[in-house]
């Protein structure tokens, strides 16, 4: 056609370019040169119709364009060398039959091209919904684009659910809070077909959203060379292709999760019955870090609590594992706590670069709400990038909500029994807690010493500073003997400035050391700085020592003491 145009116009050169709308670039689709000396260039990038452009070295003196438009919104660019220009009346004629005549050309085309495609698609969509599961419907998406695109490089951009299949040109999908993102991500997000040009690359990439009826689980990535013609029809194709793929990717994947929810509310019912057996905080903590790490392989896990009746900002609890018992840790809850605080929301990211400095890249952020109420919040965390699934970031939302109401009551649980053991004033055990530890004890235990304690000339500071400052003296006391005892024993008050220590297991010379300590420090430990008097009783297995005689020997022992003058220890 272009040869019998050519003799028509009585030409030595012509040539037929199409034009690129969205690159605002031209592509050689034929050209005739009679004497066989113009080389035209093939690809013109994003410039002006100037002749010097059209050809890579000598050009014809006298170069024409006419503008050809097809049916399909399509525009040709005619090249020819004339030194004289045709009339108008020659070009329109010469317009309106060129354009009827590759109008047809373009139909016809078009026509192959479609029933090429509908027949790729036809038989694609059947062999991908008769697949059973999510590998054989990817593994049939790969074949057909092999057969169709042998020249060009394509991706299936999935999350890590779907991207398991390592033989096949899959990536895994990059979730990211960053602007911009990546195309891929927003044409997963957005559902919407998009072509990404990069001129300096060459290339435009064209991605077409993996989508069913319910959701979108992927994107196709395919790379085209910036020169290659990439018709409507081929568009069509791309998305008609990624939505009949996304519809066969759908039917197996409902199928494998009425599974995977029958297994998950398994999980969830039997980590439930689990978390209402647990008795202690730690023992549920446990429970449920354990389950975290089983289902998501994390590294590391923390259970942050908003505690009123801390000092602090907030308590990280037993069961989180060793990174959050240290420094680090703290840091890394304190920095998600501001963010929690402020947006109220869940944090699920595969490539956090806040935690870079920590070694770690994905992280689970997950608030524990009881009644509308923030209690806190879990910390899941793993050094690979984009590790955690989304599945997986649901399934403990769930776990955490379910979570969260055992927590608060076994908080409050553990807080109530903490209040009727504890004197409400000096924060040390009661009488009645010291004396059920005394009898338990006596009844498996090898041996034991009571401490009694009394604070000397106490009413004087009453008389003298008042009862406030009486009540600051009788918390420093408490606090002195917390101290020195640590976790050797049990510290209680007795009733009003008399205090007593119990210390299982601890011979009797090393106890008389220990009731030695207190009463050094004590004096420096109060202010107005008191002294106080020791009583020390013991038992061993063996003798016939009851609870009440044990009590009597320490107060007769310190009534010794305070009749001998008083600052100072007396043992029976």
């Amino acid at each position: 056609m272009l040869r019998r145009l050519s003799e028509y116009l009585e030409t030595d050169y012509l040539a037929l370019y199409l034009h690129f709308e969205t690159t605002n670039s031209l592509r050689l689709l034929a050209s005739v040169s009679h004497l066989k000396q113009y080389e035209p260039e093939e690809f013109i990038s994003n410039k002006d119709l100037i002749a010097d452009h059209f050809f890579k070295g000598k050009k014809p003196e006298y170069v024409r364009f006419i503008p050809i438009q097809l049916e399909k919104s399509s525009v040709l660019f005619l090249l020819y060398d004339k030194p004289v220009s045709l009339t108008e009346q020659v070009l329109l004629q010469l317009r309106e039959k060129t354009e009827k005549a590759f109008s047809i050309v373009e139909r016809i085309w078009n026509k192959m091209l479609q029933q090429k495609y509908n027949t790729l698609l036809l038989d694609t969509s059947m062999k991908m919904l008769m697949a059973h599961d999510k590998s054989e419907v990817l593994h049939q998406m790969v074949e057909a684009l092999e057969s169709v695109y042998q020249d060009y490089s394509f991706h299936l951009i999935l999350t890590l659910e779907y991207g398991a299949t390592s033989t096949l040109p899959i990536k895994i999908l990059k979730y990211s809070d960053t602007l911009p993102m990546p195309v891929s991500t927003e044409v997963f997000m957005t559902g919407k077909f998009q072509i990404e040009v990069e001129s300096e690359q060459g290339i435009k990439t064209v991605y077409a959203p993996i989508a069913g009826e319910q959701s979108v689980y992927g994107v196709l990535e395919l790379i085209v060379p910036i020169t290659d013609y990439f018709p409507l029809q081929e568009q069509q194709f791309i998305e008609e292709f990624a939505f009949l793929s996304g519809k066969a990717l759908e039917k197996t994947m409902l199928y494998e999760d009425s599974l995977s929810q029958v297994s998950e509310l398994t999980l969830l019912n039997n980590t439930i019955h689990d978390l209402n057996a647990a008795l202690k905080l730690e023992e549920l903590t446990e429970l449920i870090r354990k389950q975290i790490m089983k289902i998501t392989g994390a590294t590391e896990v923390g259970f942050i609590y908003f505690d009123e009746k801390s000092d602090k900002d907030f308590d990280i609890l037993t069961g989180s594992t060793a990174l959050f018992q240290g420094i680090q840790g703290q840091q890394l809850a304190n920095e998600y706590k501001v963010k929690i605080m402020k947006t109220r929301e869940a944090i699920f990211t595969g490539n956090a670069t806040e935690l870079e400095k920590y070694g770690y890249q994905s992280v689970m952020v997950i608030p524990m709400v009881y009644s509308g109420l923030s209690m806190g919040f879990a910390i899941v965390l793993h050094k690979n990038a984009y590790y955690f699934g989304f599945e997986n970031f649901k399934l403990i939302v769930s776990l955490m909500q379910h979570s969260a109401l055992a927590i608060s009551n076994t908080i409050l649980k553990e807080r109530l029994q903490t209040t009727v053991i504890t004197d409400y004033l000096t924060q040390v055990y009661t009488r009645r807690y010291l004396e059920e530890t005394i009898n338990d004890h006596e009844e498996n235990g090898a041996t034991g010493v009571l401490l009694l304690f009394d604070i000397d000339n106490f009413k004087s500071v009453n008389d003298t500073y008042g009862h406030h400052v009486g009540d600051r003296v009788l918390k420093q006391t408490a606090s002195v003997m917390e101290k020195a005892i640590g976790n050797d024993g049990v510290v209680a008050r007795w009733g009003g400035e008399e205090f007593a220590v119990y210390l299982p297991e601890l011979a009797l010379r090393d106890a008389q050391r220990s009731a030695g300590k207190i009463r050094e420090q004590i004096p420096l430990g109060t202010d107005p700085s008191i002294t106080v008097s020791c009583g020390i009783s013991s038992w061993y297995r063996g003798e016939h020592v009851t609870q009440e005689s044990l009590f009597k020997r320490a107060d007769q022992a310190l009534y010794q003491a305070k009749s001998k003058g008083k600052n100072r220890i007396l043992t029976l």
